[in-house]
């Protein structure tokens, strides 16, 4: 909910045209309930006289009175009810969708799947080709994050804990914060690097609770300039050497992979070759025991 309520209040204008023809097609309607819209980031304006009509789980995200007739622009006059709702709502509140914004654009890019897809079928069916593909995927890495060093050097100098991260699946690359991967449900993370608990948050003196905000803010825009760095990165020098590359250990592996089968079949024959030969010994052992021994 509070994610919702978040997105609508700072984008409130950008609703002005759904708020305009709600406007129309309920002229005498004199307040109106935002509510959720089927799609991500829609919303609807309810005449208030309707609710009944919406499901009981549906949420209100703001109430809005219908705008006088010397309104004339109706985004400044959505803008300006945000503005108020924004202002009477508790520092927690506020701060927690300052939190939420910090992250809301951030994105975790799948930069390393298709090597570490080999190296994991490697570990399982051809442990011998792990040290090549372990090393084109350091290669990987290496050339990708060099890319990223001067915005890694300004984040981390600006907030302390922040950075580029590879997740434990060894896939993904996303920003991350004290070692840990944000996304858009990073409110426990964030809160443990502003050294807070939910029970701080309304407390805060006022001096403290603006320079925490201030301290969101500029993490947010420093987690944005991380987010666009990663998605603006090059994978590698070269789409066309790389896919030589992996193409090539692909089928080195496949190669490998089949080799070890070869050589596990001919061990099982062997194996099975001296089993019989030794059931066989013991058998003619056996039969003479019982010839000497009638």
């Amino acid at each position: 909910m509070s994610d919702l309520r978040s997105h609508f209040l700072d984008n409130a204008s950008d609703y002005a045209s759904v708020f305009q023809q709600s406007l129309i097609n309920h002229p005498t309607a004199k307040r109106f309930i935002v509510t959720p819209g089927r799609s991500e980031k829609t919303y609807n304006f309810v005449p208030t006289h309707l609710k009944r009509l919406l499901p009981n789980n549906c949420p209100t995200i703001l109430t809005i009175d219908r705008p006088t007739e010397d309104v004339k622009d109706l985004k400044t006059y959505l803008s300006t009810k945000a503005l108020l709702a924004l202002a009477d709502m508790s520092k927690a509140e506020t701060l927690r969708q300052a939190i939420y914004r910090a992250t809301e654009k951030t994105a975790i890019r799948p930069v390393f799947k298709d090597i570490v897809e080999l190296i994991e079928k490697a570990e399982k069916q051809a442990p011998l080709m792990v040290g090549r593909l372990t090393g084109h995927y350091d290669q990987m890495r290496d050339y990708y994050f060099d890319q990223l060093e001067i915005a890694r050097h300004n984040a981390k100098i600006t907030c302390p804990g922040l950075d580029v991260v590879i997740s434990d699946n060894r896939r993904d690359v996303g920003v991350g914060l004290n070692g840990q991967l944000l996304d858009t449900d990073s409110e426990a993370i964030i809160m443990d690097w502003l050294h807070l608990t939910d029970k701080d948050l309304d407390a805060l003196p006022d001096a403290i609770y603006t320079n925490t905000l201030v301290k969101v803010d500029r993490l947010a825009t420093y987690v944005q300039h991380l987010a666009d760095t990663i998605h603006s990165a090059k994978r590698y020098d070269s789409l066309e050497d790389h896919s030589r590359k992996l193409l090539k250990l692909q089928h080195e592996l496949q190669f490998e992979i089949e080799h070890q089968e070869h050589i596990e079949k001919e061990r099982a024959a062997f194996n099975k070759r001296m089993l019989d030969e030794l059931d066989a010994l013991v058998d003619n052992h056996r039969k003479i025991h019982d010839q000497q021994n009638p």
